[in-house]
């Protein structure tokens, strides 16, 4: 599989994610050329260095905002006028806001469906546009079986990875006429740190059984990074429009 990312170019918008960091090591340990966002610049070179010292790759790191649309198509535009065209891009970005639907309010459904939805959405403009994706790119974006799953407390995070999911197989019969693919992953649970915030909230029995409800247990980062990787490569040349389960046999109940 690494080699046949070998000579793309991947932007990887969240890098300082638990899941796109992952990705982003990954990548970078293949000797792929990546572009590493983040919405705190620092935060990049906490954990990657300067991105000279990255193996000699074309490696840059940029600032991008998803909260807002009209900026996060301002710089992705700028990105891809300064560093591309692509070849892929992986979005994996979002926030979690575990309540149940009594205790919802704006701001919380306001900044959920920014982080996961307003971003994705953003993307869709962008590399709808010509020279920002070479032909045959791809797309890969992160959702969450709680788009496919109901769970008691996840009902706006459900939501807005529902939206994620709708978004991408109406836009995949658009972005096929330039040969560009884009998927999404429904993830189980994965020991990030989004992942600890929740399971912080769950007491005793609950979490046991949350764990025991996927069937080969919590996931890695590195188990979606496998999936990414693919669905970014040659390897997956036929595949768009579709949400790609990754969850540990969680949704099989």
């Amino acid at each position: 599989m690494n080699n046949s990312l070998k000579n793309k170019k991947i932007l990887v918008v969240g890098a300082t994610s638990g899941i796109g960091r992952q990705l982003a090591f990954d990548l970078l340990e293949a000797g792929v050329a990546v572009v590493l966002t983040s919405t705190k610049l620092e935060k990049l070179f906490d954990i990657f260095g300067k991105p000279e010292n990255l193996n000699g790759q074309v490696n840059v790191y940029e600032q991008l905002s998803i909260d807002d649309f009209d900026i996060a198509v301002e710089d992705l535009l700028h990105i891809c006028n300064q560093h591309g065209p692509f070849d892929g891009v992986f979005y994996s970005a979002g926030i979690a806001v575990m309540a149940p639907g009594k205790m919802l309010n704006a701001g919380d459904i306001t900044n959920t469906f920014n982080s996961s939805f307003i971003g994705v959405a953003a993307l869709g403009k962008v590399f709808s546009k010509k020279n920002t994706m070479n032909i045959g790119g791809s797309i890969v974006v992160m959702s969450s079986v709680a788009g496919l799953r109901g769970k008691a407390g996840l009902s706006l995070y459900s939501a807005s990875k529902a939206a994620v999911d709708g978004f991408i197989r109406s836009l995949s019969c658009e972005l096929a006429k330039k040969k560009i693919r884009i998927n999404s992953i429904a993830a189980g649970a994965v020991a990030t740190e989004m992942h600890d915030h929740i399971v912080k909230q769950e007491l005793g029995g609950v979490l046991e059984n949350y764990e025991n409800d996927h069937l080969l247990g919590f996931g890695l980062p590195s188990d979606i990074s496998n999936a990414v990787r693919f669905l970014l490569s040659d390897l997956s040349r036929w595949i768009t429009g579709t949400v790609m389960v990754v969850d540990g046999g969680y949704s099989v109940r």
